[in-house]
Order: C-alpha cells, then structure tokens, then sequence
C-alpha cells in the first residue's frame, strides 16, 4: 500500500467526488483543507495509521454520503460538527481511540439520511453513543 500523509494540497481537488484511500499505510492528521471538497459523496480512509482528531472542516462536506474513518488512531471527540452532514447515509468510526459522548447533532442525522452508524461503544466502551447502529 500507499504510506506517508495526506498533504494540505488535496483541498484543490475541488471537483473531486469519491476519495477511495482506505487499506494502506498513510499516517498523519487529516489536513483541515479536506473541507473544500464541496463535491466529495465518498470518502474512504479506514484502515490506515490516520492520528489525531477529526478536523471540524468535514462539516463543510455538504453533499457527503459516506464517511468511513474506521480502523485508524483517531482520537479526540466525535465533533459535533458532523451534524451538518444532512446528506450522510453512512458514518464509521469504530476501532479508533476516539472518546467522549457522541454529539445529540450527529445523532439527530438519523432523522436526514443516516442508516448506518458505527462507534467503539460496544465492550470497549470508549464512546458513548445513543444513537449507533452497531457497537463495536
């Protein structure tokens, strides 16, 4: 697979729909410029090496449809910025280190689009969350 990080420059990507880097080795933060891919339906990082939080600027991601940030070293809240993702199906963020409470905004999708929710709430009670469809 593909390693070293995702540079700030994907941000002038602008007309880019599917973002498909998932099962490689890319590390690093997610940069906040990922924000202005205002056409971007899918995106798929999991299984990398991704660390720290997931930036606030993804709430920018207005036609997004999914979102797949599992099996990384994530970490920090679930921002409840994600609230704004009204066009969100699908949302995975289980085997991370992410804590806290999901946010009642990204629990109040499920009344927009939102099917499929998936956090550590489960044994590994990192998260808590009300609103998951599935525990991990």
């Amino acid at each position: 697979g593909i390693g070293g990080s995702i540079p700030e420059s994907i941000g002038d990507l602008q007309n880019l729909e599917l973002l498909y880097i998932d099962g490689n080795e890319i590390s690093g933060p997610l940069p906040s410029s990922i924000g202005k891919l205002a056409k971007l339906k899918s995106f798929y990082a999991h299984d990398n090496n991704l660390t720290g939080q997931i930036p606030q600027d993804v709430s920018k991601l207005g036609n997004l449809q999914r979102l797949y940030l599992h099996q990384n070293e994530l970490e920090g809240p679930v921002p409840s910025e994600l609230g704004a993702l009204t066009r969100v199906e699908k949302i995975r963020l289980h085997q991370n280190n992410l804590s806290g409470k999901v946010p009642s905004d990204v629990c109040m999708l499920k009344d927009h689009s939102l099917v499929d929710l998936q956090g550590d709430c489960g044994t590994s009670g990192k998260i808590q969350c009300e609103c998951c469809t599935e525990c991990h």
